[in-house]
């Protein structure tokens, strides 16, 4: 039996979630005194999160242009500056009726259908708004690895690299035709390969995408600039070494 076909999601125009100020920024008044390279890498952070030569597995259809990071994960709960505590929060106007808590049925992320979802797909300009990193944060944490669209905002395609998901740009056309396959009846599944760039649909449709080659490789590698730049420890610990010979008095 062929499973029953998924009518389109519209957002709804005025979300029954409160809407509150964000969280209350950092203070920056106190800053660390400089130090080296050697002493920052002390610091218990990896920058390193799972290496990955692609995705294979259901796919969620999010039908709309335009989503914003405040769609994303709404500023009320951006109350960490640490990278989990987001997955329960993402989408919550939307995911969640107006008590915040009851599971919308009408939602994607909500049919059991496209439950265990790791790749979405979405519509133009995803990731538009505020430059927000808990948005990215929070769709890692539920477990989206790949997310496939006819364009990103900037900052939030950045983002996603650091955060180890690969943000797919297709033509507007080809996003339509995975919306197609995906809302047909047919198993919800896509198989993106970051070798070849390409994305395969369960009806054999291919389509091919660019990256740039830095990028691919740190999300190959399953690293983050800080990941990146802690792979040349030894180049600069050899850097800081003759620098302390040359000019001393800068590290004094």
């Amino acid at each position: 039996m062929s499973a029953t076909p998924v009518q389109r999601w519209t957002a709804p125009t005025a979300p029954g979630a409160l809407q509150v100020s964000a969280a209350a920024r950092l203070s920056a008044s106190v800053r660390p005194a400089a130090c080296g390279f050697a002493q920052a890498c002390a610091t218990p952070r990896s920058g390193r999160q799972g290496t990955t030569a692609g995705h294979q597995g259901t796919a969620v259809p999010l039908m709309r242009s335009n989503v914003n990071t405040d769609d994303i994960v709404p500023a009320r709960f951006l109350k960490s500056i640490r990278r989990t505590g987001f997955a329960q929060h993402l989408f919550a106007n939307w995911r969640y009726l107006g008590d915040g808590r009851t599971p919308n049925p009408e939602f994607p992320l909500n049919q059991p259908r496209f439950e265990g979802a790791r790749i979405l797909v979405a519509g133009e300009n995803f990731g538009c708004g505020s430059s927000r990193e808990h948005a990215p944060w929070s769709l890692r944490e539920y477990g989206f690895r790949c997310i496939v669209a006819p364009g990103f905002a900037d900052i939030f395609h950045n983002n996603c690299f650091n955060s180890s998901i690969l943000p797919v740009r297709l033509e507007a056309s080809e996003v339509d035709a995975i919306f197609g396959a995906l809302t047909s009846g047919a198993a919800p599944r896509l198989h993106i390969d970051l070798p070849t760039q390409s994305v395969t649909t369960e009806d054999g449709q291919v389509f091919h995408f660019d990256v740039d080659p830095f990028k691919k490789n740190s999300v190959m590698e399953g690293l983050d600039n800080i990941g990146w730049t802690l792979s040349h420890r030894d180049q600069i610990l050899a850097y800081e070494q003759r620098r302390k010979q040359e000019a001393h008095w800068l590290f004094i």
